[in-house]
């Protein structure tokens, strides 16, 4: 559960910046000693929900047959 902002043993396996994980990226562009560009956060954080939304959206259908047919008995 404290894995997904556990980034320092991450990042020494990590060779190029675009490797890292959308979740480290978004950590880079909050900045503490100066004002973060939330524009670009927000912007990011939208972005990286379209791949799940595509495979939601093109697996819909496999994901109602397999509740409808949980509660089938027999």
């Amino acid at each position: 559960m404290w894995k997904q902002d556990d980034f320092m043993t991450l990042l020494p396996f990590l060779s190029s910046p675009g490797q890292y994980p959308v979740s480290y990226a978004l950590k880079l562009f909050a900045d503490p000693s100066a004002g973060s560009d939330y524009g670009a956060m927000f912007a990011m954080a939208t972005l990286s929900l379209v791949p799940i939304f595509i495979i939601f959206l093109t697996m819909q259908k496999y994901l109602v047959e397999g509740i409808a047919s949980t509660g089938i008995k027999g």
